[in-house]
């Protein structure tokens, strides 16, 4: 009788006998990589949904090249994983308040839509500037990239603060 796997437990019984044995098999340790992996996946198969929708689809097609930027990271690299979902948040949170209500958003709103696309397209253009320089510079330009990414968390937080209170009109 062959096997049943039930999740990482098998269950055999013996050719001979009514036997059964239960044989368990380790689960393969996390991987980060992995694990980034996948949720890479799906932010980027969550925000194409987004490109549709006519308020949003710069800043989420903007955020899509900067997750693409972010796959050629090597240096900080968890720091722009940090940033990229984070943006990735803030545009499905405003995504989700501004559902059904676009047609009513005020203008300032959609002022600092256009500023995100900008931020955004910004993040993407610093991300391909440490993807392509060497290991040597980096290191000697550590200070320059840790300035520009402490930045970028800046603008990211007064844009989630910003969109918070545009998104609560009603």
């Amino acid at each position: 009788m062959p096997p049943f796997l039930r999740g990482s437990t098998v269950i055999v019984q013996r050719a001979s006998s009514t036997t059964f044995s239960v044989q368990r098999t380790p689960r393969p340790a996390a991987s980060p990589v992995v694990d980034t992996g996948l949720t890479l996946a799906h932010m980027f198969t969550q925000v194409a949904t987004l490109v549709p929708i006519p308020a949003v689809s710069v800043a989420a097609t903007a955020l899509i090249s900067v997750l693409d930027a972010y796959t050629r990271v090597q240096a900080n690299r968890d720091r722009c994983f940090r940033l990229a979902q984070r943006a990735f948040t803030i545009l499905c949170e405003l995504q989700e308040a501004m559902e059904d209500k676009w047609n009513d958003a005020p203008q300032t709103l959609l002022d600092n839509v256009v500023k995100f696309e900008h931020m955004l397209l910004s993040l993407r253009d610093d991300m391909k500037q440490i993807a392509s320089v060497s290991v040597a510079r980096r290191i000697l330009s550590g200070w320059k990239f840790s300035g520009l990414l402490d930045d970028h968390e800046r603008r990211l937080q007064d844009m989630q603060v910003s969109f918070q209170a545009r998104t609560s009109f009603g």
